[in-house]
This record gives structure tokens, sequence and C-alpha cells, in this order.
């Protein structure tokens, strides 16, 4: 299985770790669609994945999160909670995400690189110039796997994002808005870039903020933030 189809040459390739992206952020689709033969045809190609094994040496979280884990729980919501395979594998590759939440300040690396080892006790080391988007839309999908695992810890690895995107809202360059890049170095997250835009770099991150009012028991500070 591969990620895309090249439809002139007939080949394909793998642009996000290699998971099969296109079925599995389709499998929605194909419900709503009505294409029960193709939806679990898919499924059963989807009982073959193993997302605790990339098939890359680094694993994209912003992308793995909103293609993957977001097609999986789509898909789950979608189809009234039916087929327990998609509940499966979307703990499945929560759990493996989790892993890259383990930074000294609790931002997630943009990009795991899953087979590094890290020292006992020691942490992934923060990174400068990280994409707003990259670490401010994970939160519907992680705030929905805990609600549907009934495991908070998804939850509250986003919330260690949000509290962080609060305190700082009001002291950059433009109070009220995150510049585009962020350091992520340290213990606290910070924003000293003077470049904002809502387009590429940082629209999910402010598409996000406002959904998340309605998906999470800290409304209030999705409130505030949005």
């Amino acid at each position: 299985m591969h990620d895309e189809v090249m439809p002139l040459s007939g080949g394909q390739k793998d642009t996000f770790v290699g998971w099969a992206a296109t079925l599995v952020d389709s499998l929605d689709t194909l419900y709503i669609m009505g294409l029960k033969e193709e939806f679990e045809e898919a499924l059963e190609f989807l009982k073959q994945i193993d997302f605790s094994k990339p098939n890359a040496e680094r694993v994209p979280v912003f992308e793995t999160t909103i293609r993957y884990l977001g097609g999986l729980l789509g898909a789950w919501d979608i189809s009234g909670h039916q087929y327990p395979i998609l509940l499966e594998k979307a703990k499945q590759l929560g759990d493996f995400l989790f892993r890259a939440f383990n930074t000294e300040n609790g931002i997630p690396t943009p990009y795991y690189w899953w087979e590094k080892e890290l020292p006992k006790g020691g942490t992934i080391p923060g990174e400068n110039g990280v994409l707003v988007a990259q670490i401010a839309s994970l939160s519907l999908e992680f705030i929905r796997l805990s609600q549907v695992t009934g495991d908070l810890k998804y939850e509250n690895a986003i919330q260690k994002i949000t509290d962080q995107l609060e305190n700082t809202q009001n002291t950059t360059a433009l109070p009220g808005l995150w510049p585009s890049q962020a350091n992520c170095m340290g213990p606290n997250l910070t924003f000293t870039s003077r470049s904002f835009t809502l387009g590429a770099f940082a629209d999910s991150a402010f598409e996000y903020l406002p959904k998340n009012a309605f998906n999470t028991s800290k409304i209030h500070i999705c409130r505030t933030i949005s």
C-alpha cells in the first residue's frame, strides 16, 4: 500500500510516511457516499497497517495527525461506531504520536525521528522556527481521541499547548495573533518573529481554535484565544 497514485505514469509515491494516506483519509467519504463495499474493502486493508512502525525515518506530526488520525476518527464517528477496527487503529496511532510530545515544554517536535533512542529520562530537543500551524492544529483529533477512549492523556497533552498559546497571545508584536513561526526551545513557548499571516503556515491554527470551543471542557480558554 502507498499514499498517493501517480495517474499519468501509473506509479505511486509515499508522501506521508507510507501508511496509505489516501485510503485512510477517504474512509469517511466512502461511507457518506454509500459505497459500503468499497468502505469495507478499505477496512480490510486498514487491518494490515501497523501504525506503531512507520515506513520512514521521520514522521511529520501535523500531517500525520490531520490525515491519518483525523481520517480514522472521522470514519469512526460518521459510521456510527460500528467498526471497532477504526477506534483500535486510531488509538494505536495516537499512542505513537503521543511520544512526539516528550519535550521539555510539552510542545511536540514537528518531525518525529522515531528510531532515535533518547537517554534514560531524556526528552526530545525543542526547535526554533516551528510553524504555528504545526503546533496549534492538533487539538481536534487528540481531544476527540480522549473523548472516545476515555483516556485523558491526549487532551492533557493538547492542554499544555493551549495554555502556552494563551500565555503568549498578548505578548507578540501584534497582540491577539501569533506569528507564523514559534520558538519551541526551552521551558516555554515563545514568539519573536514579526511575520504574521492568516494564510499558509498559520491558517489551520486559526481554523482549529474556534472549533475547540465546542469540543472541549476548557471552553472559556478556547473562546478567549479564538
